[in-house]
């Protein structure tokens, strides 16, 4: 009896002990919580990041203080702990939906696009109504170019939240997508819905005036341009869009092109599309060495841009020097194996310089890849196929 006695007294005694140490932990952990919250209203991210972790130590579990952590974090931009606190969230509230919206939002940031699609496929499935998941899923479409994709879920945006804010990102996306996949009018309508909704927002009228200059419609495209630069006179993307329209106008209007790239570049020393553009127009006036500049300029601000390289080894194409133009369409091929006009050059100079096997092969593999080789081309090439 005795024994027993006392086995129950170590039990009690452990029990409260046990009892008292959880007391002690949960006034530690709200204590911190607390702290953490006043610290996170005051907008003091550092410390509800401290306060939010240690609060973490005492109840491992709990999925708000992850979401928290991961607010904090992504406030001060840190990508990678907002996303682990955004999936330890999701991890032990599976149906906390503001920790998808934080983790498709930091994802999206980071550029990790392939799982930003991932997870808001997910969220949708948990909440199918939820416009906001959407509207991450579209701009996460939109960034790897998957434009069909854009399209889909920016007009399931729009019928979920018609109008206001989210319509107009929307409409702007949608209008985007269908510019690139060469549906012009239909883009040129759904920015004109955004800009109903908001006409100082500025990204639908630089869409119109691309989609008009994609159109052929060069005055048009201009003065949707002005409308846009009159909003921000300062956006460098403005400018290289006019000057583009101006380049496709011809070679009379190169100055008016050379003019507007070189203002892109003044107000973003580091814009590779401009200098590109730079590179085309005195390509276009046969300025073969200033062309080579500036797609070296080019390829400095963006050394993984394929396009660039093509472009630099075009213009050695036309400076008769093949060796150095094929060097150029070879790094392309180095940087996006499935570069079918790299390919296709290379083979057009192997053809010249009488290599005639090499020929064969890289317009071979530009065909495998989509691209119609010329069939005079291939016709020539015929008798060296034996």
């Amino acid at each position: 009896m005795k024994r027993l006695f006392w086995v129950r007294k170590i039990l009690l005694g452990l029990a409260l002990i046990f009892l008292v140490t959880n007391l002690a932990n949960a006034n530690s952990f709200l204590e911190l919580k607390q702290k953490a919250n006043h610290a996170y209203k005051n907008k003091d991210w550092d410390s509800a990041i401290k306060y939010f972790t240690e609060a973490l130590k005492y109840k491992k579990g709990d999925g708000l203080t992850c979401y928290a952590l991961s607010y904090a974090y992504g406030k001060k931009k840190n990508w990678s702990e907002t996303i682990f606190y955004a999936k330890k969230a999701i991890e032990f509230n599976f149906k906390l939906n503001q920790a998808y919206l934080q983790l498709g939002w930091a994802l999206n940031e980071k550029g990790d696009y392939d799982e930003a699609i991932k997870w808001m496929k997910k969220a949708i499935e948990l909440y199918p109504q939820e416009n906001k998941f959407y509207r991450k899923l579209t701009w996460a479409y939109k960034k790897k170019g998957l434009y069909n994709e854009t399209i889909e879920m920016a007009k399931k945006e729009i019928e979920l939240k018609p109008d206001g804010k989210w319509a107009l990102w929307a409409y702007n996306d949608l209008g985007y997508a269908l510019l690139k996949t060469g549906k012009y009018d239909e883009a040129i309508t759904a920015c004109s819905k955004a800009i109903e909704i908001d006409p100082n927002y500025l990204p639908p009228y630089t869409n119109t005036g691309d989609s008009y200059r994609e159109k052929g419609e060069y005055e048009k495209a201009l003065k949707w341009l002005n409308k846009a630069l009159s909003l921000d006179p300062k956006k460098a993307n403005i400018y290289h869009n006019l000057g583009l329209v101006y380049a496709k106008r011809g070679k009379s209007y190169g100055p008016q092109a050379i003019k507007n790239f070189k203002k892109a570049i003044k107000y973003n020393p580091n814009y590779t599309e401009a200098y590109a553009g730079l590179g085309m127009v005195y390509a276009q006036k046969e300025m073969y060495n200033k062309a080579i500049e500036n797609f070296k300029k080019a390829i400095k601000c963006n050394p993984n841009s394929a396009d660039e390289y093509v472009k630099l080894g075009f213009v050695y194409g036309l400076k008769e020097m093949p060796d150095e133009a094929i060097l150029e369409y070879k790094k392309a091929i180095a940087i996006n194996p499935n570069h079918a006009l790299a390919y296709y050059h290379v083979g057009v100079i192997y053809y010249y310089k009488k290599q005639y096997k090499l020929a064969i092969k890289y317009c071979d593999k530009a065909r495998e890849l989509g691209y119609s080789v010329r069939p005079a081309l291939l016709e020539a090439l015929k008798p060296y196929r034996k």
